[in-house]
């Protein structure tokens, strides 16, 4: 052994009789700092990545799959056949499109959220996230973008695709445009509503437990169980005060948003029958989104 590597070790190496001690040096971090705006990317995009099944097994993709092609098939379909075939005066409204689509949302809903929250909470990696400069209020945001986007993909883009063909297969498509160009701020009003609507009652529920299965069921619950209860309640009891129950029912909600946003009554919905003022779904939404933010921070705030 030479001498200079001799001299190398004894710097680095104190003999301690037994064992050996190691003098570690580390150096001070250089490179760029993204911080906060860097974390909300990545929580979001990994939200995304699993609410999607992206990188996971084939099984996991197969319901986002068939919810998008669920969407947006049927929308296509609107356009293609009257282009093929040539009938005149086939219009199918972006507002008859809202109401079949919020089945959709809520079974989409059901899936993504859980994803987004039960995997998190049952691991324990919550601190993990906070360690990194992001706070609960940061990660309850970046999770509400992400399942915010995902539904706002299905509700919009089908409805954008669908206004888009009615315009193209019109014998004067600019001129049509020029007319119905109101139908854009609605059907983008509609469509950021509806999402926030079954995000955040999607996240509320997932939040509750850290088994996805449950809170999928108890989502669907809310709005099919719930809906029908609430529907008997109000037939049930002949008063003025009944019609509160279907503020109360979560699945008329999005029937209710459409007559109020298009002025247009989508036939035999609990919503229409019950002569509310279109008016007071925006305010059932708001209510829900509300109690929906409460128990989100009784479970991710309040308790940590």
């Amino acid at each position: 052994m030479t001498g200079s590597t001799a001299e190398h070790q004894e710097d680095n190496v104190q003999s301690t009789g037994e064992g050996q001690v190691y003098r570690r040096k580390y150096n001070r971090y250089v490179g760029s700092r993204q911080g906060r705006a860097r974390s909300y990317g990545a929580v979001i995009f990994h939200s995304w990545r699993r609410a999607l099944g992206i990188r996971r097994k084939w099984t996991s993709k197969i319901l986002p799959i068939f919810l998008y092609v669920a969407a947006f098939v049927p929308v296509i379909g609107f356009i293609a056949v009257p282009a093929i075939i040539g009938v005149d005066g086939f219009e199918f409204e972006p507002y008859g499109l809202f109401s079949s689509l919020s089945l959709i949302l809520l079974v989409f809903a059901a899936a993504a959220s859980p994803e987004m929250l039960c995997d998190d909470r049952r691991e324990n990696v919550l601190p993990l996230y906070y360690s990194r400069g992001m706070t609960r209020w940061d990660y309850l945001a970046a999770k509400l973008i992400a399942l915010g986007s995902i539904m706002l993909s299905v509700s919009l883009l089908p409805a954008l695709l669908l206004f888009l063909g009615n315009t193209f297969l019109q014998d004067q498509p600019f001129s049509y445009l020029g007319s119905n160009l109101d139908q854009f701020p609605r059907i983008l009003a509609t469509a950021l509503l509806l999402s926030i609507f079954y995000a955040a009652i999607g996240l509320a529920v997932a939040s509750m437990t850290e088994r996805k299965g449950i809170a999928s069921a108890i989502l669907i619950g809310i709005f099919l169980a719930g809906t029908g209860i609430a529907e008997g309640l109000y037939q049930a009891i002949d008063s003025d005060w009944s019609q509160v129950f279907v503020l109360m029912a979560a699945g008329e909600i999005p029937e209710g948003l459409v007559q109020l946003i298009f002025g247009e009554n989508v036939s035999g919905s609990l919503a229409v029958r019950s002569g509310i003022e279109p008016i007071w779904f925006l305010a059932s939404i708001a209510g829900f989104v509300v109690l929906s933010a409460l128990l989100l921070y009784r479970r991710y705030l309040r308790e940590d």
